[in-house]
């Protein structure tokens, strides 16, 4: 199968074939159908975002962490999942500090989260992926030409919740 590979801090990226991932015990097989790309792909891409790295004993990581996708196969109890489109969440938590086991990785205090496609964990830009089903969310058929913002959009309401955007009004 195909993907967009990186090897951070090294600048560059290409397109290479990989083994196709396989369903684990609790997990869902997801067809990937459309990625982002936004300036973090790039820096990694140009070997310039200092916290980019691979997963942990490997030389490339898959780059991607905007993708929206349909589960095409799931395991015994998940069945229910098979042909939901949904968005895989990019940022998964340290499991130690009480933010991240409140549910709220992007306010890990330890900084020992990581994050598809650019800190330890490989991202989505590639024909399918595996998941925990507890790192989707489920995007209506109808939504699905604007829900690759979803992800962008959910970093801009942290940034005016936690004040580092001044709201007007």
């Amino acid at each position: 199968m195909k993907a967009v590979l990186v090897s951070p801090p090294r600048p560059g990226v290409r397109i290479g074939d990989i083994p196709e991932p396989r369903l684990s015990d609790r997990g869902i097989y997801i067809r990937i159908l459309w990625t982002g790309i936004c300036g973090t792909d790039r820096e990694i891409i140009n070997g310039v975002l200092p916290i980019a790295s691979t997963p942990p004993g490997k030389d490339e990581m898959i780059l991607g962490h905007e993708a929206i996708g349909v589960v095409e196969r799931a395991s015994k109890g998940l069945e229910d999942l098979v042909g939901r489109y949904v968005i895989l969440v990019n940022r998964r938590g340290c499991g130690r500090c009480l933010n991240c086991l409140a549910g709220r990785a992007d306010y890990c205090e330890t900084g020992g989260f990581v994050e598809a496609g650019i800190k330890g964990l490989d991202g989505f830009m590639a024909e399918y992926v595996v998941d925990d089903p507890r790192y989707i969310v489920e995007v209506p058929r109808e939504l699905l030409d604007v829900a690759v913002l979803a992800q962008p959009l959910s970093d801009l309401e942290k940034s005016i919740e936690s004040g580092l955007l001044h709201r007007e009004g």
